[in-house]
């Protein structure tokens, strides 16, 4: 029998308290530049943008092998990054989070915001310098 999404979301934590575990590590690792940067907005870990949707927590180690709602299995994401990282579980999570930036998220806004061919997605494209 499988667990409902609320069943599975039971107990997890704030994203307020998920911010206040990660903050130190972000910032050593690079993704923010001070603690009070990660607390003071919903900035997404991955990518550092805002959103308009909320922002989702995201399990690093997946529930189906053996990760849990606490906080340090959970990252605050936007639905791009979220999306991105889905099917990516333990270390191999890291290695993309490592990698991770606004420029990718950019991008792959570009393309879902497509209406009809790639004009958007050439025209960032030409902007970065990537041909």
């Amino acid at each position: 029998m499988t667990s409902s999404n609320a069943e599975k979301r039971k107990g997890m934590p704030t994203a307020k308290a998920i911010r206040k575990h990660w903050a130190q590590w972000l910032v050593t690792a690079g993704k923010f530049d001070s603690i009070q940067e990660v607390l003071e907005d919903d900035y997404c870990f991955a990518c550092g943008f805002t959103s308009a949707r909320p922002l989702e927590r995201a399990h690093i180690l997946a529930l189906a092998e053996g990760g849990d709602n606490h906080a340090e299995n959970l990252h605050m994401l936007c639905h791009l990054c979220h999306k991105a990282s889905e099917f990516i579980s333990g270390d191999a999570y890291f290695q993309w989070f490592d990698k991770r930036n606004m420029m990718h998220r950019s991008i792959e806004a570009a393309i879902k915001d497509q209406t009809g061919g790639a004009t958007n997605v050439t025209a960032l494209l030409e902007m970065l310098g990537v041909k």
